[in-house]
């Protein structure tokens, strides 16, 4: 069976996340697989997201990580009803996934930071006010552009007290750090 029939076989056949990754130097194809609904141990919150939420009612889990990919990060993470991120900057795009639940995505004017590292310039984002707010329900994808400033999390007037909203966020690797205000 040649790769193309493996990939094919896990895209068309299996429900569960996965990763296919080459090993350095040997040419050979190591395939193992993750789950997003049951990951092999919960995560403690660790330090670094001290203070970048609003409450300490989410989860995160890294699903792909440095160890995984070198290109990209993937993260699942559940918000309790009105957690959200703090407002925040990414240096590349952040494409977000809603999976389960009814959340919130909130955009503000783009902020290009420039090529000495200190200083910024605001720029509104083209068709829409200094400020947009989109809902989210399960399968909704919104792709949040590089230097945009935004927050995202569960909607606080949720009808049902037990519900929870979970999305997977996915961002090209970067130099810079996210900052976050």
């Amino acid at each position: 069976m040649n790769f193309l029939a493996i990939y094919h076989y896990f895209l068309t056949y299996q429900r569960q996340s996965f990763y296919i990754m080459m090993a350095r130097g040997t040419g050979l194809l190591l395939l193992g697989k993750k789950n997003l609904y049951y990951p092999p141990e919960p995560e403690k919150k660790e330090e670094k997201y001290q203070g970048k939420f609003t409450n300490e009612g989410f989860d995160i889990h890294e699903i792909i990580d440095a160890n995984t990919s070198q290109e990209q990060e993937v993260y699942y993470v559940t918000f309790k009803k009105g957690c959200r991120t703090r407002p925040h900057i990414h240096a590349t795009d952040q494409t977000l996934v809603a999976v389960k639940g009814r959340g919130i995505v909130v955009l503000v004017d783009k902020i290009e930071i420039n090529s000495d590292g200190k200083s910024a310039v605001i720029k509104p984002l083209p068709e829409r006010s200094s400020s947009s707010l989109i809902e989210l329900a399960e399968g909704d994808v919104v792709c949040v552009p590089a230097g945009t400033l935004h927050w995202h999390g569960a909607l606080e007037n949720n009808s049902n007290e037990s519900d929870l909203f979970s999305h997977l966020a996915i961002r090209k690797r970067a130099d810079e750090e996210t900052i976050w205000f």
